[in-house]
């Protein structure tokens, strides 16, 4: 009888059909066993929140008014940044994201990037003025400080650069002043210049010929239309707006360096400072002829103050007595210095040193010493004035 020879059976066939795992079976059922146990990395990413640049230099405004939400005004690459001063969050730019455009540089400078701005007296209306010399006028929404352009002055007027720019109380007169030495006054409401300012030739201090504008300053009473410029060479012009022939200008040239801030304390007195590290307090005299008021204004030195560091800030602070003056200054030396005189009918008032900041709290000459001096609203009576700076 012949004997039949069973067919042979694969290896790997009789073992699945027998269902006994293979060796690869088992590799790839621990690889996917591992991969579900790992977490997925996604490969798509949102940005929640980021440290921008907030601040490259120039002049800093803030919110002055207590009802509404603090911000503050920094220039930043040529555009001009809205911060919350609450949470220190960047909450947008004047000119947007796309601010640069190609077609808008030349020799590869942002000829639209902002030079200077300012900021109204009600927190409502910013203006700027851009490297090619234009005007622009931004609303300010009080819900969420949103801005929008309201309305394009056009061309400032000046050759060079605006580098300050400073409001009249009213809101009404605005002063821009230039590299190019002159200062130009506008009537906000319609956009147009009313007066024009050049530097004075002659004279003795000061006059190097350095005629850049380094500070305006207006006096602080609506009634009152008269205009501060600090150039420089160390000189300072007073002018006033009712006096349209120009026949009463008051020339002061006792700073021998760049002067940086000017203020008036009441009527009566007047203080200036700069960079040659001197605090200068003046006199106001102003003599009436009958019912008519004299623009013929003098202003004497009463007192000079060597303060040896630079000043960049300096601020008039609230007192509850009417004859007193209280000031306080900062530079170079990152050290904010405040300063008191008593105004005593008779006598000559004399400025003293009070009180400085600790050495603790300081900013210090190291890190580059202030900027300038801001004041928080504050009520008199509520708290120091001095807290708020």
């Amino acid at each position: 009888m012949e004997s039949q020879t069973p067919p042979k059976t694969n290896i790997v066939d009789r073992n699945l059909t027998m269902g006994i795992p293979d060796e690869h079976d088992d590799k790839q059922e621990e690889g996917s066993a591992s991969a579900e146990s790992q977490p997925i990395l996604s490969k798509s990413w949102e940005i929640a929140t980021a440290h921008v640049p907030t601040f490259t230099g120039g002049k800093i405004s803030h919110c002055r008014k207590a009802s509404l939400k603090p911000f503050i005004l920094m220039p930043v690459h040529g555009d001009l940044a809205v911060v919350d001063a609450g949470r220190g969050v960047k909450l947008g730019t004047l000119r947007g994201e796309d601010a640069v455009d190609d077609e808008d540089e030349e020799d590869g400078v942002d000829m639209d990037a902002i030079t200077c701005h300012v900021l109204d007296n009600r927190d409502q209306m910013i203006i700027t003025c851009t490297r090619n010399n234009v005007l622009h006028q931004y609303s300010i929404a009080e819900s969420d400080l949103s801005t929008k352009v309201v309305k394009t002055w056009g061309r400032s007027g000046h050759s060079l650069p605006v580098t300050h720019m400073e409001l009249h109380v009213s809101n009404v007169f605005l002063a821009t002043g230039s590299v190019d030495g002159t200062t130009r006054v506008w009537d906000v409401r319609g956009g147009f210049v009313t007066h024009v300012f050049r530097p004075l030739e002659g004279g003795d201090g000061g006059g190097s010929g350095r005629l850049s504008v380094t500070a305006l300053q207006w006096r602080q009473e609506l009634g009152q239309l008269v205009l501060a410029i600090g150039r420089d060479d160390g000189s300072m012009t007073i002018h006033d707006l009712r006096d349209t022939k120009n026949e009463y200008i008051v020339v002061l040239r006792d700073h021998v360096s760049s002067v940086t801030c000017m203020a008036w304390c009441g009527k009566e007195f007047f203080l200036s400072s700069g960079r040659d590290a001197i605090l200068n307090l003046w006199r106001v005299v102003s003599e009436k002829k009958g019912r008519e008021e004299n623009l013929n204004v003098h202003y004497r030195r009463i007192q000079s103050i060597p303060l040896y560091e630079q000043i960049e800030g300096l601020q008039l602070l609230p007192s509850e007595r009417l004859n007193q003056i209280r000031v306080a200054t900062a530079g170079s030396k990152g050290l904010v210095k405040l300063w008191k005189a008593n105004v005593v009918q008779g006598q000559t008032p004399k400025l003293v040193p009070t009180a400085e900041q600790p050495l603790a709290q300081a900013f210090g000459e190291i890190r580059g010493g202030y900027l300038g001096l801001f004041l928080n609203h504050v009520a008199v009576g509520e708290k120091n004035p001095e807290d708020c700076l």
